[in-house]
């Protein structure tokens, strides 16, 4: 097994002295041993756990050593093995996935008698807000594997000083104990390799660089920053989204296509997120807060009969009703069927139904996978007999798909499959 304490091993020569594919394969070897360590940090930065990451270092090395005439630039080589590693990851991460989906139980309607149970035990089956959120993982899993493709371009030893002393969290002194040097020389060997890392995010890595906002740039004058979400409606350009704090300590989360605004005048998200006990300060855990606050909402007031409490004013007894979006009289998305209520004190408000559906772990899931989807028109349909609404998304790159129907009128989830 690989741990940490691999990373101790010596590091290749300089891959700017073997550039011919003949000097790469009398080196393999070698660097094939120093790449363990990385690969393994890289594995559990995906959230392999330790048995499955030895697996996925195996199985990178095989595909690398199969595919070395692929490589076109061997200074490369290094990062070339981390894509290789990380498609490694998405493919056992899929299929675990896609082997817990199918071994689930099934979702059994709940009896309207069981309301009380109903709100305490979820109608649709709803993840704690306060528990670790998924796609926060994944951009913290996101960020690890870009400061470590980040990594692979400084050179060995400056690349060693950053993970014993960041990565690692080793005190200093043993960090320079083990790199041969005082601490005054660690000191100034890490001032260097942060100035190194910023101008490897500032060029080669810019653009992924600025969608974690570690970099400034990428804001219009009005605020609006490119997020890594793609719009989950055209399926041509990716969301641009605004964060502002509001007075009453809410924070408006809003999401844009640029193409589809031009088109329909319409936000795809504008919302008001709760951070008074879990701030977030990036857009795919904000719009997970979000659509979870909508659908507890909206789910709430099912059980209640379609009596909605106003979440503004807290105003009782406004009616929810659910309408095609030629009903509406506000720019809305065409082909979509809508939540509506109109509250007295606070004016019309609209949301998609398909909130039920993102309540699913199965929709979280599959977004983890594939995160260019397009989420086809809402459709009312017959399934077993029974008036339905069919949601489903599908992957832009591939055939990968998620149908969910549920039920017309209590939007019970009656079945989920994925393809």
């Amino acid at each position: 097994m690989h741990s940490m304490q691999d990373s101790a091993r010596l590091a290749p020569r300089e891959l700017h002295d073997a550039p011919a594919q003949g000097q790469l394969r009398e080196a393999l070897d070698e660097l094939f041993a120093a790449a363990q360590p990385r690969l393994y940090r890289l594995a559990q930065a995906r959230g392999m756990a330790p048995d499955i990451s030895d697996d996925v270092i195996q199985e990178t090395l095989i595909e690398a050593w199969r595919s070395l005439d692929q490589l076109r630039d061997a200074t490369r080589f290094d990062a070339w093995l981390d894509g290789i590693c990380r498609n490694v990851c998405r493919r056992h991460d899929r299929e675990s996935r896609q082997q817990a989906l199918y071994q689930a139980p099934p979702v059994h309607k709940l009896e309207s008698s069981h309301a009380e149970e109903a709100s305490a035990d979820s109608l649709f089956q709803m993840a704690d807000p306060q528990a670790l959120d998924p796609l926060e993982a994944l951009t913290r899993q996101d960020l690890l594997a870009l400061l470590d493709r980040a990594l692979s371009y400084l050179p060995p030893q400056t690349r060693r000083a950053l993970e014993y002393c960041y990565l690692a969290e080793m005190p200093q002194q043993e960090a320079a104990a083990r790199l041969g040097i005082s601490g005054n020389a660690l000191g100034v060997r890490l001032h260097r390799a942060r100035r190194q890392l910023e101008e490897v995010l500032s060029t080669q890595l810019r653009v992924e660089a600025e969608e974690f906002g570690l970099l400034p740039g990428g804001v219009d004058n009005a605020g609006w920053r490119e997020t890594r979400m793609w719009c989950n409606y055209c399926g041509h350009h990716r969301l641009r989204g605004k964060m502002e704090p509001q007075p009453d300590g809410y924070l408006r989360v809003r999401l844009r296509c640029t193409a589809c605004w031009s088109r329909y005048g319409v936000d795809h998200l504008d919302a008001h997120v709760d951070t008074a006990k879990t701030p977030v300060s990036s857009f795919l855990p904000a719009c997970k807060r979000a659509i979870h606050s909508l659908g507890e909402l909206h789910a709430t007031a099912i059980a209640n009969g379609y009596v909605l409490t106003c979440p503004k004013c807290q105003r009782e007894s406004t009616r929810l009703r659910i309408v095609r979006a030629d009903e509406l009289p506000r720019a809305t998305f065409s082909d979509l069927i809508y939540f509506t209520y109109d509250c007295p004190a606070c004016g019309p408000s609209m949301s998609s139904i398909s909130v039920v559906f993102w309540l699913l772990p199965a929709a979280w899931r599959f977004v983890a996978e594939h995160p260019h989807y397009l989420l086809e028109p809402d459709v009312c349909v017959e399934y077993v007999g029974q008036p339905t609404f069919r949601f489903r998304m599908t992957d832009a790159s591939s055939s990968a798909r998620l149908t969910t129907f549920a039920h017309a009128e209590t939007l019970d989830i009656l079945a989920t499959f994925q393809e």
